[in-house]
Formats: C-alpha cells, structure tokens, sequence
C-alpha cells in the first residue's frame, strides 16, 4: 500500500515495493512493479508484456475491484493464446 507523506519533499514519498501493483493514473491501468529505482517506476501488465515508465506520483494502490479486473483479463488473454 502506498502511503502519502504531508511534507513538501517529493524525494522523501514513498515507493511502491517491486512486485506490487499500483494503478497508472493517466490511463488507469494497473501494473505491477518491476523496478522502482531512480526518477521513474517501470510497470508491466499482470499478464507480462512491455513495461513502461512512469512517474512514481502518477500511481496510485488500485481498489479491490482494479486489481480483480486486472488479472481477470490477464487470465482470459492467456487462455486464449494457450499459456
């Protein structure tokens, strides 16, 4: 879970942890953390795939609901192309 720090350091926020999943809140779509190093996070879809960068205070954790969704496409994706 992200948490949200009141100061006005960014450099001080937390980061998501590798391998958690947060929701890209440009286009609302969830990714799991591949790396969290340096001034960007790189997300993956559950279901693999590219990664892409993104600004770390442009996540945020996903609901229950998100993150159900999420993988449930990522699980229909696969069954269709036999993984």
């Amino acid at each position: 879970m992200l948490s949200t720090c009141t100061c006005a350091d960014r450099a001080h926020q937390p980061r998501p942890a590798i391998g958690s999943f947060v929701l890209d809140k440009r286009d609302g779509a969830v990714g799991q953390v591949m790396r969290n190093g340096g001034s960007q996070l790189l997300l993956r879809l559950p279901g693999g795939g590219k990664e892409w960068a993104v600004d770390p205070f442009e996540v945020r954790t996903p609901t229950e609901a998100e993150l159900l969704s999420a993988k449930v496409q990522a699980a229909n994706a696969a069954s269709r192309w036999g993984r």
